[in-house]
């Protein structure tokens, strides 16, 4: 017998192959006189018993597994029964330690009821720390004096205490200068502005020349509303130098950032031959001073310290006047001026402003008085009148 097999094709060639099976005989022989018909036969016979072998394999392999599988459970049932009797000796022994371990003199019970129970140690040591006396207690404490969170609590309402001191210094000078704008018909201006507009109205009198100073490199940190009067020297082509400060702020009057230390250095800086600082309210200069001060105040012969603002520029106007005095005395000293007269006439100009400015201002008290007395007399006629209705409409329904 040759027989080819051609995978590609999936096919089987089988040359002179001779079956002598009685069986496989017997059953073609209905087929003999037509070779198709046979030939179909033999591949269904030949796929039939290739099927029925593969079946009688797989039934062989999994009787063998089955046979394999009793033969285990078997053994596995000798060996447990084997040892059984060691396991359970094994078992009771162990259970043992673990209840010595559990329950025994120097087990886990016992050893947490000395750490942790009602008189363990672990008690002792949280009493010792956090207890009513304990140094946690005493650490952490706000009341006693050398606690470090005491020391931190005191430390911290000194600071907040100080920055409300400030914050009322800052918020009561911002309500000072409200109060000012308020009551003027230029509070949409800033207070820079207004004195520029006043200085140029005083000044054009004279002829002198006001310059606004923008930017100065200064000691006084120069800003806006910092002005510069030139005074013109008839005699002499060398000009007097006025400097003006304008302060909507609180200051202090002395010290390095005091308003006459920042004078004395516009006096230097910018060649000034006299300065004055210009404060929107009496309430911005320290309380201490402002009487002494008053509306306005000369320190040396140089400095003037004055309180101005929309409601009475009259007290910068009598400053302007009164520095341009002086520093046109010192172009005529040596000549028949009689210097001393003239100072005892500025002094009495100074004098006569602050009561000037003490009568305004009691004037301005008795005005609130009376306007106040009106509002009482008013209010007292309604009282009555609505009172006298209540016992008309009373008489009437009786």
């Amino acid at each position: 017998m040759e027989m080819t097999f051609d995978q590609t094709e999936k096919s089987i060639l089988i040359k002179e192959w001779k079956i002598i099976e009685p069986e496989i005989i017997e059953a073609i022989s209905d087929y003999s006189e037509n070779d198709k018909l046979i030939e179909d036969y033999l591949t269904r016979c030949l796929r039939l018993g290739a099927i029925a072998l593969k079946g009688v394999n797989v039934s062989e392999k999994v009787d063998f597994v089955q046979k394999r599988f009793n033969s285990l459970k078997t053994d596995f049932g000798n060996v447990l029964t084997s040892y059984k009797e060691e396991i359970s000796e094994n078992l009771e022994k162990q259970y043992k330690e673990f209840f010595d371990v559990l329950e025994g003199e120097n087990g886990v019970k016992n050893c947490m009821a000395t750490h942790f129970g009602e008189k363990g140690t672990l008690i002792d040591i949280i009493d010792k720390f956090f207890g009513e006396k304990g140094q946690f207690l005493e650490l952490f404490s706000l009341e006693l004096p050398n606690s470090p969170f005491n020391l931190i609590k005191n430390e911290f309402i000194q600071k907040v205490n100080d920055l409300s001191l400030r914050m009322e210094n800052y918020f009561a000078g911002k309500e000072a200068e409200q109060k000012i704008k308020e009551k003027t018909t230029l509070k949409g201006f800033d207070y820079e502005d207004q004195l520029e507009m006043i200085l140029n109205e005083i000044s054009e009198q004279f002829n002198d020349i006001v310059e606004p100073v923008q930017t100065v490199g200064t000691q006084t940190r120069g800003k806006k509303g910092d002005f510069i009067i030139e005074i013109p020297n008839n005699s002499d082509s060398k000009k007097f130098r006025l400097a003006i400060e304008a302060k909507s702020g609180k200051m202090s009057i002395t010290g390095k950032t005091g308003i006459l230390n920042i004078l004395d250095n516009s006096l230097k800086e910018r060649n000034a031959d006299y300065a004055i600082a210009a404060f929107r309210d009496i309430n911005l200069l320290p309380q201490t001073y402002q009487k002494s001060n008053g509306m306005l105040r000369e320190y040396g012969n140089n400095k003037i310290i004055c309180v101005a603002n929309e409601g009475e520029w009259f007290p910068l106007k009598i400053a302007y006047k009164l520095a341009r005095s002086r520093m046109l005395m010192l172009k005529e000293k040596g000549n028949d001026v009689d210097s001393e007269s003239i100072k005892t006439k500025i002094d009495s100009v100074i004098n006569s402003l602050n009561t000037f400015t003490s009568i305004q201002r009691n004037l301005s008290e008795l005005v609130k008085n009376i306007e106040s007395i009106k509002n009482n007399i008013k209010a007292c006629k309604i009282s009555i009148t609505l009172d006298l209705k209540d016992i008309q409409a009373e008489l009437f329904v009786s």
